[in-house]
């Protein structure tokens, strides 16, 4: 993968949280090649390979009215309280909640990856001092952080801080998508400032992030044993043609969307292109900060989704800012597809597209592997259908179906029985 600055991931772990979104519509399976891709076993990874499927409290776990529970940034945009910072004390129901769901899975020989946060900070710090925009953030986050590794790091071993950290910068703070719903248009967003808080969220994020890490890594890790990291998400970006301006645009592209919180980690900067182009909107790292971020993740988490073709805009350095998307200088195209996700039941369940496709994935990460490619694991989203942000219910991407009508009844689709066989399947 190229980028408009030489760096190497050559030595970081990637624990593929390599989300399979479902795309199904969109195998991209080359019918010449379709049987050696299908070809693929559980014995063509390494024992200690990670399996897995993932869910999200707020997607799957249901209402914010119990428990304890306080509302989050998106129950407050869905209309649907602790004080969302350690002053306000713990709420010993959920920590019960997760000790019981961590010792089942243990149980069963699942081994818990926890990630932190998941797009669904607590709405009492949006109201009190503007979330992730304040830097008062990243002490809150550092305080939750710990009392998830006092309590469950007996257990878990693997932690993610931050879940896809640019979705939030860029639908919340840039284009007004909510939660937080902030952007420079008045017509769509109330308040916020599209050219400079994406920025300004991202490095409190990044911040945030170190922080903890950096409190496990002193504290923590040395009797616990586990490892951190951070999930990054990842629009893949494909010259629109073979000219050098168009290469150019999806190595910006690329730095923008991967390389605007991965450089950082691993070298302790922005890329060269975001500082030429943000200037002074861009934050600056502090000389201490920048040893607390680079270096700060033991792996990272892939999410990645589809390609689009980038195509070039003619940088102009001297331009008035208008928001962070328009500071990549790109212009985006790509396929659009039609879902159909309400299908009769029968139909939902028998889903061979969906193998195939994880199927075709997971023959392109052992190639990627036999290239030396650190690859630790993967990941499909999602065991189980559930609550897809401003979508709702419509899509299922779940391994098992989800009747909402019928108490939440649970049955497994074709993919599901297949992931199983797949897994035992040692030979």
């Amino acid at each position: 993968m190229a980028f408009s600055e030489s760096w190497s991931y050559s030595k970081l772990a990637l624990l593929g949280f390599l989300y399979s979104i479902a795309l199904l519509a969109c195998s991209f399976s080359v019918k010449a090649n379709i049987q050696k891709e299908l070809n693929v076993k559980r014995s063509d990874f390494a024992k200690d390979f990670v399996f897995g499927v993932s869910t999200s409290a707020v997607q799957t776990e249901g209402s914010s009215k119990s428990g304890g529970k306080g509302p989050n940034v998106w129950d407050a945009f869905l209309d649907k309280n602790p004080d969302g910072s350690l002053s306000g004390g713990v709420n010993k129901e959920g920590i019960d909640h997760y000790n019981s769901l961590i010792d089942e899975l243990i149980k069963y020989g699942i081994k818990p990856f926890v990630t932190m946060l998941h797009f669904d900070f607590p709405q009492i710090l949006e109201e009190k001092y503007g979330g992730p925009l304040s830097p008062r953030f990243v002490d809150d986050f550092k305080d939750y952080a710990e009392i998830l590794f006092r309590t469950f790091g007996d257990r878990v071993k693997t932690w993610v801080t931050i879940n896809e950290p640019m979705i939030t910068v860029k639908y919340g703070y840039d284009l007004g998508f909510p939660p937080s719903g902030r952007c420079s248009d008045r017509k769509t967003c109330k308040a916020g400032n599209s050219s400079t808080e994406p920025y300004t969220v991202a490095h409190n994020f990044l911040l945030a992030h170190a922080t903890s890490a950096s409190l496990y890594k002193r504290k923590f890790q040395p009797k616990q044993g586990g490892q951190i990291g951070v999930s990054v998400s990842a629009q893949y970006y494909e010259p629109y043609s073979k000219s050098r301006q168009d290469r150019a645009a999806a190595k910006r592209g690329l730095d923008f969307e991967i390389g605007w919180f991965l450089k950082p980690l691993v070298s302790g900067h922005y890329p060269k292109i975001m500082r030429m182009i943000a200037k002074d909107r861009l934050p600056k790292f502090t000389a201490k900060e920048k040893k607390l971020v680079k270096g700060s993740i033991d792996f990272m988490g892939l999410n990645y989704y589809t390609a689009i073709y980038a195509k070039s805009i003619p940088v102009d350095f001297h331009a008035s800012p208008v928001s962070s998307t328009a500071d990549v200088f790109v212009n985006l195209t790509g396929l659009s597809q039609t879902r159909n996700d309400s299908l009769p039941f029968k139909v939902q369940l028998n889903d061979p597209s969906r193998i195939d496709y994880i199927v075709q994935h997971l023959h392109r990460i052992r190639k990627a592997i036999k290239n030396e490619v650190n690859v630790k694991g993967y990941f499909y989203w999602s065991l189980l259908d559930g609550f897809e942000w401003i979508a709702g219910y419509i899509n299922r991407f779940g391994l098992y179906y989800i009747d909402y009508n019928n108490n939440l009844t649970r049955t497994p689709k074709d993919s599901a029985k297949w992931f199983k066989r797949f897994l035992k399947h040692h030979e």
